[in-house]
């Protein structure tokens, strides 16, 4: 205890050596330092006096502190700490590089992750190594944001800056198609325009623009193309905005699996077609910006995504003011109608009603129709929708009701369909120990249940008991739910319902589609993995061969698409935009799902 009391008054002692003349303010480190010799000092504090006095630069102090930590007590701050002040003093650098090469950036601090990498390259330029200072600042950008990213980005413009020619080409020569590789032969290129070889110029900046990794010097590479195209340049990509780590993270991830799907089939020799994907979460705000950076930063050719509406309302509105096409997932209504080019490829719920309302309806006496739907938004636009279909084809609602979407009991709304007064008490048969209503014919053939497929299975059972059988059931794609076989498949015999697509298909393109997802991910794959799959695919195709070279070339194209085989239904787009999709109808039969046309 006496040695350390003695340590931290000499280190007190030493502090004050580099004080400032009296009468000026009293050194914290030195300060600190005495405060601590009086009392056991324990890990933290002493890595607190050390920060202190690195920050009024006096590094020989804070060296000593750091190497007072007990070994089994030091974190990788301490060793970066103790090592980065080593090399500042120009003490054991080779040691010192090699022992911060070894520690992961991800297990520091933010400061001390900067810290790290700073000592590293200050070591590495002092030995000359310009190439591993490169390394160090491409391993560490990915980690870095704001100030971070913007000071390793104007360290290597520097080193790059100051490297000669042959020196570009063996480091171009040691790198893959990585961020550091296209900041290479960005610089590459801006000697190469200034030397007035246009040829060699644009093929190094072909090769950083085409690429899908995001690097430091990325919008000088695009000023330049920009020169050598004598306008703004787009390349050959598409952008992709999903929600990749909010509530809808799952349907996202589901979109960009059938993206990557697509992309996996084309082969090696076909010309690259880069997909950029960004993160928008569902977010309004975040999507709009989303859709300006894929424009102006990324120079896309068109966007696929968002999956949310209100977020779909948002991207839409920024991809019609900046005239690129959009081809938007979300079922939201009126999303086409923003402008001519914003597409929508999402089973809407006027397709849907309109599907299930003519098989209901041909060949078939079947007039009478019924609605038993949520309050929600989504349940009451189904039920409007429904009963506008039902009176196109000829047929009559003769009751409609709703519940609440917290209900568990749905007596009340059923007998009112019925037309019996709930307030009746029900009665008990003798004949069945369920109750049962005989007293009159139930005044409707059909009756459509727009909701859940988990809310469906107890509704089912409630329409069982209360006598509602022998009628045709409808529902939306949202019965599409493994709940409601397992729960009520005996009461939804017989039902049919609509979907997106379909993996029991027969359709060959189908079953190759769904035994290769199988293959690479163990699972079968839904209307999600679909989607993203018929898009990147119908994107491909426009964008393949060079023909289309602006983004309202691509957007005449998309409106001119015709029966595209899509995996999902054929896909073509109507005047407005809305892609002309027919349903897949499945029918309930003895517990599993057929297809019912």
């Amino acid at each position: 205890m006496l040695s350390l009391r003695l340590f931290l008054a000499g280190l007190a002692l030493g502090c004050a050596l580099f004080l400032p003349a009296s009468g000026q303010a009293t050194s914290l480190c030195a300060e600190g330092a005495a405060q601590s010799s009086v009392a056991t000092v324990a890990s933290a504090e002493l890595r607190r006096i050390a920060k202190i006095c690195l920050s009024e630069g006096q590094k020989d102090a804070a060296l000593l502190l750091l190497e007072r930590i007990p070994p089994a007590e030091q974190l990788p701050g301490d060793t970066v700490g103790v090592v980065a002040t080593q090399i500042a003093l120009g003490q054991a650098v080779k040691e010192g590089i090699a022992t911060l090469l070894v520690i992961d950036p991800s297990t520091l601090e933010a400061p001390e992750r900067v810290e790290r990498w700073q000592a590293l390259l200050q070591g590495m330029k002092g030995q000359g190594e310009k190439f591993n200072a490169l390394t160090v600042i491409a391993q560490s950008l990915p980690l870095a944001v704001g100030a971070e990213r913007e000071e390793l980005c104007h360290q290597e413009q520097g080193l790059l800056q100051g490297a000669s020619a042959d020196e570009l080409r063996s480091f171009a020569g040691r790198s893959g198609p990585t961020a550091l590789r296209y900041d290479l032969q960005t610089e590459r290129a801006r000697r190469a325009l200034q030397a007035g070889e246009t040829v060699m110029a644009r093929q190094f900046l072909g090769e950083a623009l085409n690429g899908s990794l995001p690097f430091c010097r990325r919008n000088e590479a695009l000023q330049m193309r920009d020169t050598l195209e004598g306008g703004v340049w787009l390349r050959r990509a598409v952008g992709v905005i999903l929600p990749l780590q909010d509530r809808f993270a799952s349907f996202g991830e589901a979109v960009q699996r059938g993206i990557d799907m697509a992309l996996a089939e084309r082969p090696p020799q076909a010309q690259p077609i880069a997909f950029v994907v960004r993160d928008a979460g569902s977010d309004p705000e975040e999507n709009r910006r989303a859709v300006a950076a894929l424009v102006h930063e990324e120079r896309v050719m068109a966007i696929i995504g968002p999956l949310t509406g209100g977020a779909a309302v948002a991207a839409g509105a920024e991809a019609e003011r900046l005239q690129i096409p959009l081809l938007t997932l979300a079922q939201k209504e009126g999303v086409p109608e923003i402008g001519d080019y914003v597409f929508r490829t999402a089973l809407t719920s006027h397709q849907q009603v309109e599907t299930l309302v003519r098989y209901a309806s041909a060949g078939s006496k079947r007039k009478r129709f019924a609605v038993l739907a949520p309050d929600n938004r989504l349940g009451q636009e189904f039920a409007d929708l429904f009963s506008q279909a039902v009176r196109r084809h000829g047929g009559t609602v003769v009751a409609r009701q709703s519940y609440s979407d917290r209900d568990s009991d749905f007596r009340t709304p059923i007998k009112l369909l019925k037309g019996e007064n709930p307030a009746i008490p029900d009665t008990n048969s003798k004949e069945s120990s369920r109750l049962v209503v005989r007293s009159a014919p139930l005044p409707f053939d059909v009756l459509f249940i727009p909701d859940v497929g988990e809310r469906v299975a107890l509704i089912a059972s409630y329409l069982a008991y209360y006598g509602v059988e022998n009628i045709q059931l409808l529902g939306t794609s949202a019965w599409n739910s493994p709940e409601l076989l397992e729960r009520s498949a005996r009461y939804v015999d017989g039902a049919i319902f609509t979907v997106g697509f379909y993996a029991g298909s027969d359709q060959p393109r189908v079953r190759d589609f769904v035994a290769r997802y199988g293959e690479r991910y163990g699972e079968e794959p839904s209307i999600l993995e679909a989607q993203g799959y018929d898009l990147a695919r119908l994107l491909i195709a426009l964008l393949e061969g060079g023909k289309i070279r602006s983004r309202s070339e691509l957007r005449s194209a998309l409106a001119q698409v015709k029966n595209f085989p899509a995996v999902s239904g054929d896909l073509a787009f109507d005047p407005l935009g809305d892609g002309m999709k027919k349903p897949v109808l499945l029918r309930i039969q003895d517990g599993a799902l057929i297809a019912a046309e």
